[in-house]
């Protein structure tokens, strides 16, 4: 793991209260982070930004979670809402594990992972499915011709889940929970695409949670993100290389009328080189 870069390891004490664990994410740029015991000084999960989305439905009275749920026995604490999305565990791998084995986790759904060095208690990083697909670009000339095919011709992606510009950007993650997936299409009026929204666009409202109950065509505006889009046409490397340059985790391809009709998600991505490196 060591080729996979990534920035300083964020972390989060079990017992920082629920706002904190939140800011934290926001200020360091980070989607999840794994969960210290201060008392034994081992990490005892993960927690992602689905977590925190969890809560906010839960705290609006949507999506899946309910009270129950939560481990109160601190009070409301990030512990309280560890993989509380039950969509991303808390998955190590050694330090030693190769890049292969990196694909192939992320391949199969994982968003990231705890590397550890000396023991399954010792996590040195964070490494994510963004992590690999900036390795992959800096070292594209090793991967022969994988990058090269087309994503038309390998028939990767699926029908994309929309939602009307004019619903609230909360109706937008509460279907998001309940689906569980991780990201929409926004579309106007007449269906063509407008915009996206993903769980990691609850950062907007690190400051109040109103900013979740405007329509999705202000809230898409406010945020100034590149809408990327590609063609069935375009490579895989392509397809890559807007991702990164995006620093989004799904693209969609568009039809003639402006209408989404598919969406690649960076595990469409991997999954589909999985499949190239080990037919």
């Amino acid at each position: 793991m060591e080729e996979l870069q990534q920035q300083e390891l964020v972390s989060l004490c079990a017992t920082d209260t629920i706002e904190t664990g939140f800011q934290t994410l926001v200020k360091k740029g980070v989607l999840g982070a794994p969960v210290k015991d201060e008392a034994t000084g081992e990490f005892i999960g993960l927690v992602d930004i689905k977590d925190f989305v969890g809560y906010v439905l839960l705290i609006y009275g949507q999506g899946r979670a309910s009270v129950s749920d939560l481990n109160l026995q601190q009070g409301l604490r990030v512990q309280s809402i560890l993989n509380l999305s039950k969509a991303n565990p808390f998955a190590r791998v050694s330090y030693e594990a190769s890049i292969l084995d990196a694909l192939k986790a992320f391949g199969a759904g994982l968003h990231r992972l705890a590397v550890t060095q000396d023991g399954p208690s010792n996590v040195v990083k964070m490494v994510s499915q963004m992590c690999l697909l900036q390795f992959l670009l800096r070292n594209r000339d090793k991967w022969g011709g994988a990058l090269n095919r087309k994503v038309g011709d390998l028939k990767i992606g699926s029908e994309p889940r929309t939602v009307a510009y004019g619903e609230e950007a909360l109706t937008a993650l509460a279907i998001m929970d309940q689906e569980q997936i991780s990201g929409t299409a926004i579309v106007d009026d007449a269906g063509r695409l407008y915009g996206s929204i993903s769980t990691s666009d609850l950062k907007q409202a690190s400051e109040t949670t109103e900013v979740l109950t405007v329509p999705l065509k202000a809230f898409w505006e406010a945020m100034k993100k590149p809408l990327v889009t590609v063609s069935e046409e375009d490579t895989l490397g392509a397809v890559i290389e807007r991702l990164v340059r995006g620093r989004v985790h799904r693209v969609f391809v568009v039809g003639a009328d402006g209408r989404p009709t598919k969406v690649i998600s960076t595990t469409d991505i991997l999954a589909a080189l999985l499949a190239l490196l080990l037919p």
